[in-house]
């Protein structure tokens, strides 16, 4: 398959698939580079390496966070870890914790959760029943009291933010659980300004920076891929460096360019002019300008 689709940047490839191997502390790799540069198709070719060409495959999702979908929910990054946690189940991993309070949140099933107190407006809290008395039309199961209370009809802004908070800390046991003895890959594409700004914000600060700054907190074998055209500053912190490693910025070779003509139909350039459109790419020419220029080269007569 990537000998028809994919332009191959060999250095970049064997930097990912090193990470894989766990031999140090690295667990993000980076690709910041101009818009139009190749980055959202090399994602497409790392995750090609994870399915096809790494034995035993690698469980991977991959997520574009300028996607019409994702756009269309751009305050709910709960469905960002849904389209994770599908991507995941279609691999054989199960994320079960997240995907069952998830639903249960959907549906505003307060049992789901931690025990509630929602009848008097406070949200989900935890309640000692096990001396309680109960009177009138109320039910003690458990650690569950509900006095005259509806979980479908009762349930209010309190109770879905606590339940959001609950869904994403299942998520990340549930992640933590899976990657102690399973590589997973998360691959996340356009995190710049092409992106929601409040999702944009949510990610950076909620899940990247949730995981780089507890040591221990990170699952094992979860590595991540962000890409975009200008990343976080975050991702420069020095405090974090054994956590990250950068890319080699999709360095257009003479080979690489001639690789991506050739699939475009372009084969009638000249070492020379190869030479050319090379360099122009490593100062940060884009791809769509690429094609712009030989297409009026060839026009030339």
């Amino acid at each position: 398959m990537s000998e028809e689709r994919f332009v191959d940047f060999d250095d970049d490839q064997t930097l990912f698939k090193g990470m894989l191997e766990f031999k140090d502390d690295c667990r993000i790799l980076l690709i910041e580079d101009g818009g139009a540069r190749g980055k959202s198709t090399f994602l497409e070719r790392l995750k090609e390496v994870c399915l096809l060409e790494i034995e035993p495959s690698v469980p991977v999702s991959l997520v574009t966070l300028d996607t019409k979908e994702a756009k269309q929910h751009q305050n709910d990054p709960l469905l960002i870890l849904d389209i994770i946690r599908t991507d995941l189940k279609d691999l054989g991993i199960e994320l079960a914790t997240f995907a069952k309070l998830n639903k249960a949140r959907a549906s505003k099933d307060s049992e789901a959760f931690s025990v509630s107190s929602a009848a008097a407006g406070r949200g989900f809290g935890t309640v000692d029943a096990r001396n309680a008395r109960v009177e009138g039309s109320g039910i003690a199961a458990g650690t569950y009291i509900a006095n005259n209370y509806s979980p479908l009809t009762d349930w209010n802004d309190a109770m879905e933010r606590q339940a959001r908070e609950e869904c994403i800390e299942a998520f990340f046991g549930d992640l933590k659980l899976v990657a102690k003895d399973q590589t997973t890959v998360l691959l996340l594409d356009c995190l710049d300004e092409k992106a929601d700004k409040n999702l944009r914000t949510w990610i950076t600060d909620k899940f990247i920076h949730r995981l780089l700054k507890d040591p221990n907190g990170w699952p094992l074998r979860f590595v991540m891929v962000l890409a975009g055209r200008e990343l976080p500053p975050l991702l420069r912190a020095e405090r974090f460096e054994a956590r990250l490693r950068s890319a080699l910025g999709l360095n257009w070779k003479v080979e690489h360019v001639r690789d991506f003509l050739k699939r475009k139909g372009h084969t009638a350039l000249s070492d020379l002019e190869l030479n050319m459109l090379s360099e122009r790419l490593r100062n940060g020419a884009s791809l769509i300008w690429l094609e712009g220029v030989v297409e009026a080269m060839e026009k030339k007569p």
